[in-house]
């Protein structure tokens, strides 16, 4: 009985979450190149990428419009070797943050600071930032419309549904057990 509640629950939340959702926090593997990439205002975006200073090429970015998306943080990070090791490479780390609506492209370049005209790799994001409206979503049981006390909502691209509605919904009961700080799920 609690593997069929679970896998319930789970087809729900997968058939939930499988709809349109917004990034909160997305890496570089997020964004596309040459697409437009739709962000959130007040969104974080890690950006990493590999590079070897040792060498003399690193990572240049330039932002078209800091005042739509701007840099919070540049650090890197060395790869781990063993001590006493030349030449290591490791990866830059960026933090990007969306501040308002509009259009921007980030764009990175990976060059010899003395050799600027010798670019060997660009990467290029468009980002538009947009204040996403609240979306209404809708629950379905059984193909009937269900109107619920709390609404779902989208957190971080997560769609939330109250676990009381979910298991009544399914003919169990759903109580606060306070000692253990705990819920209790029962059929009834």
């Amino acid at each position: 009985m609690k593997r069929k509640l679970m896998l319930i629950v789970l087809t729900i939340t997968f058939m939930l979450t499988s709809s349109y959702t917004f990034a909160q926090n997305i890496n570089l593997g997020n964004l596309q190149e040459g697409n437009t990439n739709i962000l959130k205002v007040n969104t974080s975006i890690n950006v990493e990428l590999k590079e070897n200073p040792t060498t003399g090429y690193t990572w240049h970015v330039i932002i078209q419009n800091e005042d739509i998306i701007k840099c919070v943080s540049d650090g890197y990070k060395e790869d781990k070797h063993e001590e006493g090791m030349r030449g290591v490479g490791g990866t830059h780390i960026w933090e990007f943050k969306t501040i308002k609506e509009g259009t921007s492209k980030i764009k990175f370049e990976l060059y010899r600071s003395w050799e600027k005209d010798k670019i060997v790799e660009t990467r290029e994001y468009i980002v538009n930032v947009e204040n996403l409206p609240k979306r209404d979503i809708k629950v379905f049981l059984n193909g009937k419309k269900i109107q619920m006390d709390v609404k779902p909502i989208v957190e971080s691209g997560i769609t939330l549904v109250p676990l009381r509605f979910l298991v009544e919904s399914f003919g169990y009961s759903v109580n606060w057990d306070e000692n253990n700080q705990g819920i209790n799920i029962k059929s009834n």
